[in-house]
């Protein structure tokens, strides 16, 4: 039997609705009032990719269908990312609003809930604009995570991976740098990261992000959005300092005017993606005091690739392992995931696993006969060109 963590299921949709995205049927489950005059293809669509999952079939088109229960019950803490890291990767709001409904279901009201993210590489002056819950009763927290906004109200629980970091013995030259400066957070044997309280005590983190090109990362999507959980961007390395031959990855060339210029952008970029997958491997592996959990946290992720970077690409996909669903995302973008750094590293590391599945292992499970199968037999559903700075390195 396939172990869920290897499967993708995946599900057309072409179009995003109109608010208040509420769903165009009135399903037997569906416990509110609201129903949308036009058609809801998000919904449905995110109903169905519950119900391929096969969470609680039993009961799938009766009153009691309530297929996130196997994940949370009534009095659970819930955090939701919805891909805000980097401005391209922000979900569109109705696939939140779907999540909340079943949310509901599943907890009878009773849970707190918990939607924010630190943006990375853009400012937000307003909050994000959270769906209307369906339930008057049933609160949802909004939470900016930047400490320079009020951040969380918890605080922030300080890890050091140490030798578990993608960092340790990496030979750049240490001066790695944000985007305001040198960072002292990541020394040699050092890796130490600053992530919200509120994430690392919640039962179970859904993260949902749309993918999109990303100048340091080649590709970003459910992995990178970790960069969402802390609480200072400016203590994250986005670049070792200097040109490539000097020992550095700030930039190709030799000349520091290019070096200034680039900043990190470019496909020879050897730091971010060591730091995206530390931060991965806190929010799977540690508790809110610090200390190594006894199971792995569960985390349900949600891929928004209706559109992609201005094109439709009509898909939304579902699944356990963020690094496999980034990997599958990639294929049906035609990008070859072994020369992305990101996901190539998701797949060998030994401490703190993120995955004991190789590519070879995925399948992915949709009623489109032509989206379904081994990851090896998946074809593209869009054509996307590619960054300057990484032509010829995404294929």
């Amino acid at each position: 039997m396939k172990n869920p963590e290897s499967i993708v299921r995946l599900q057309r949709a072409l179009n995003y609705p109109e608010k208040p995205y509420s769903p165009g049927v009135k399903y037997l489950e569906y416990p509110f009032t609201d129903i949308s005059q036009g058609e809801n293809q998000v919904y449905s669509g995110m109903r169905n990719l519950l119900r391929i999952s096969g969470l609680d079939k039993e009961n799938y088109n009766k009153r009691g269908w309530n297929p996130m229960r196997e994940f949370v019950g009534p009095g659970a803490k819930i955090f939701i990312n919805p891909g805000g890291a980097f401005v391209d990767s922000l979900s569109h709001p109705s696939l939140l609003k779907v999540i909340l409904d079943y949310i509901y279901i599943a907890t009878e009201g009773k849970a707190e809930i918990f939607v924010g993210f630190s943006p990375f590489d853009w400012e937000t002056e307003e909050e994000f604009k959270l769906p209307e819950p369906g339930g008057k009763d049933f609160r949802v927290r909004w939470i900016d995570l930047r400490e320079a906004n009020g951040g969380d109200s918890l605080g922030y629980t300080q890890i050091d991976l140490g030798e578990a970091s993608e960092f340790y013995k990496y030979r750049g030259n240490w001066k790695l740098m944000s985007m305001d400066g040198e960072v002292d957070t990541h020394k040699p044997h050092i890796a130490r990261y600053f992530i919200s309280t509120t994430v690392l005590s919640s039962d179970l983190i859904i993260n949902i992000a749309r993918p999109a090109l990303n100048p340091w990362l080649g590709v970003s999507g459910i992995l990178a959005s970790a960069l969402g959980f802390i609480g200072n961007p400016e203590r994250i390395p986005l670049f070792s300092k200097g040109a490539a031959l000097s020992g550095g990855d700030q930039c190709p060339g030799e000349e520091k005017k290019e070096c200034k210029k680039t900043m990190g952008k470019w496909w020879g970029n050897d730091t971010l993606w060591r730091a995206v997958l530390d931060i991965n491997k806190i929010i799977l592996y540690f508790n809110y005091d610090g200390s190594i959990r006894h199971e792995k946290r569960k985390i349900l992720s949600f891929l928004d690739g209706i559109s992609i970077s201005g094109k439709k690409a009509g898909f939304l996909a579902a699944g356990l392992s963020q690094g496999i669903l980034d990997c599958v995302s990639l294929k049906l973008m035609g990008y070859d995931w072994k020369k992305i750094p990101l996901i190539l590293n998701f797949f060998t590391i030994s401490s703190f696993p993120l995955s004991q599945f190789s590519p070879k292992d995925i399948s992915v499970i949709a009623e489109d006969i032509f989206l379904s199968g081994k990851f090896d037999e998946i074809e593209p559903v869009i054509s996307l060109g590619e960054m300057r700075s990484w032509k010829g390195k995404l294929r």
